[in-house]
């Protein structure tokens, strides 16, 4: 049998003759010759009785990675179906906003105590964080995210599983649940064992289950799983986090009212508990109103007033420091930044973390003085004043006379200023109304088109920038150069070759530029960004038509040599129609 067998369990009642073992059954093998099954066999004669245990002996080494390999199969398949790219681990997210070290602690340490039962909030199942547009609520859920992961690999019992996903408005597989209950099943199914059997025999014996509903894939891939292992293991103590950050991103109030109901249902299983951040939205808002079992509402702005403005106005100070030391390491740390500087940015900021985070972009650009920079954010967060009213406490600093009219007026400041940079020759009034209708196209229409066309490609659903130049008839790195001075609001490719999206560091800035009523002062800046689209289709399906009318072949490599976009590449979003052409 080897050296693992199990020799004959021999039980000896009453007196007389010595019990003898009886002799072993033949050997059964199973199909694969992987297993032998030792038969259970009771022997009963004179004195004593011969009891077997059925026991299993594996022979073939190979069996383990076998059985091994196809569960990663089937991991594999589950991961395909999900989008990865939505974790708080992810390539992706590698440069998302994350707390800064010494902000944000006390909502921190309330969600840290709530993910173990204890604190303010541990009777809530179902823990909902709103937060006005540019609070920070998903740097909060990024910093959460992170702490629990680490407490959790660095617990020796491993009893805390964390699951996240982050919604995102640009990108198609992230502005909906299609993969909301996949993506929560693969994290939780390679970070716990005892559930990755449970989805992985779900994978294997629920033939279709990734074409089923939603409501079924969580019941199968993650309410029973969950509820089983907790329910199997030794030690009851078992918890699963799922962390799920911006709702409001989600596409579709009736989308965002059944993620609502799906985080619902599993919040209600035993060992199980959600939180979800969002805007103050009408699915959301409406689902708070009705009320849930188990459900904690918590508004971000009002339960960590004070001490989000302290934060702010530490992140600030701190920032302004750093950026002193990288760009002016020889300045004497008297001179430059002064603290009522970093509380007048503070102050205007109005509870509002984007505000400050992006005056600091604004002002660490290193192709400027960071000086220079600091006093143009000055200006355009009060009325120029002597230095010693700077310091004014919040009460008593000017206010917007809309909930995000200071935010607004920084983007508008920030737009004005790199227009004159971009288009010094233009009148000023044409100029900002051509740089926002540039970054409208690029970072609101196309995108929509690309979508809409069901993605650019294979790869991706990002459309090359040398294309995006022909089609705009931009010279090459035209783009680049006109957004250089849009860093601290975009994150803008500098190869044109590669497919690299643009996009927004904040959605605040994309919402800014979609609402006339709040971009106004730069113009009607949606007319003419689909004007100038609409003219340019015009141009290039001419141009195209012209080429076939003369037989001429199109060339589809990226060359500057051509002035013509790639029928095939460019029918694909120009169109906006499934299919392109």
């Amino acid at each position: 049998m080897g050296p693992h067998a199990t020799p004959t369990k021999v039980i000896a009642s009453g007196s007389g003759t010595s019990p003898q073992p009886q002799s072993r059954p033949p050997h059964v093998f199973s199909a694969d010759n992987s297993r032998i099954h030792e038969a259970n066999i009771n022997v009963i004669g004179r004195n004593y009785y011969d009891q077997r245990d059925i026991k299993y002996y594996n022979i073939n080494p190979e069996n383990k990675a076998r059985v091994d390999l196809e569960s990663r199969q089937l991991l594999d398949e589950l991961g395909r179906k999900s989008s990865l790219g939505a974790t708080s681990n992810s390539e992706e997210r590698a440069y998302a906003p994350r707390c800064h070290p010494e902000t944000r602690a006390k909502v921190l340490n309330d969600l840290e105590d709530w993910s173990a039962g204890e604190g303010p909030w541990k009777d809530a199942q179902l823990l909902v964080l709103t937060g006005p547009a540019g609070h920070g609520k998903s740097a909060i859920m990024q910093s959460f995210a992170e702490r629990l992961s680490k407490l959790s690999s660095e617990a020796s019992d491993n009893h805390l599983v964390v699951a996240t996903f982050f919604f995102k408005a640009t990108i198609q597989e992230q502005n909906q649940p299609k993969a909301l209950v996949t993506t929560l099943a693969h994290q939780l199914a390679a970070r716990c064992p005892p559930i990755q059997r449970c989805i992985v025999a779900v994978v294997r014996d629920d033939v279709g289950i990734f074409s089923t509903s939603l409501e079924h894939q969580m019941e199968r891939l993650l309410i029973n799983p969950i509820s089983d292992s907790h329910t199997n293991l030794s030690s009851p103590s078992l918890g699963v986090i799922s962390a799920v950050d911006g709702l409001d991103e989600c596409d579709g109030d009736d989308a965002q009212s059944r993620v609502i109901r799906l985080l619902n249902s599993l919040s209600k299983t035993q060992g199980s508990r959600v939180v979800l951040a969002s805007r103050p939205e009408f699915p959301i808002m409406t689902a708070i109103e009705r009320g849930m079992p188990g459900m904690l509402h918590v508004d971000l702005n009002k339960a960590y007033e004070v001490e989000t403005g302290t934060d702010i106005y530490k992140f600030t100070w701190i920032r302004l420091q750093e950026i002193r030391d990288e760009l002016l390491p020889r300045i004497d740390p008297l001179i430059w930044p002064h603290k009522a500087d970093a509380q007048t940015i503070a102050d205007y900021s109005s509870g509002q973390f984007i505000l400050a985070d992006t005056a600091i972009r604004y002002v660490s650009d290193r192709r400027y003085d960071p000086r220079e920079r600091l006093k143009e954010v000055l200006a355009l967060c009060k009325p120029r004043a002597s230095s010693d009213t700077y310091a004014m406490p919040a009460t008593t600093s000017p206010r917007p006379a809309q909930p995000l009219g200071a935010l607004d007026s920084l983007f508008t400041g920030i737009l004005e200023k790199a227009a004159r940079n971009a288009y010094p020759e233009e009148p000023e009034e044409e100029g900002k109304l051509k740089l926002g209708s540039l970054v409208w196209i690029l970072i609101g229409i196309i995108p929509q088109k690309i979508d809409n066309s069901g993605g650019w490609d294979p790869e991706g659903d990002v459309a090359p920038l040398w294309v995006i130049e022909e089609f705009l008839e931009l010279p090459s790195g035209g783009v680049a150069r006109q957004l250089s001075d849009l860093h601290s609001l975009l994150d803008v490719p500098q190869e044109v070759y590669t497919c690299q999206d643009i996009q927004s560091h904040h959605k605040s800035f994309r919402d800014f530029l979609g609402d006339s009523g709040r971009s106004g002062q730069l113009g009607d800046i949606l007319q003419m960004a689909e004007n100038w689209v609409d003219q340019m289709i015009k141009t290039n399906l001419q141009r195209l038509t012209d080429n076939v009318s003369r037989s001429e072949t199109p060339h589809f490599g990226p060359t500057r040599e051509v002035s013509y976009t790639p029928p095939s590449e460019l029918a694909m979003w120009t169109t906006g129609g499934a299919g392109g052409y």
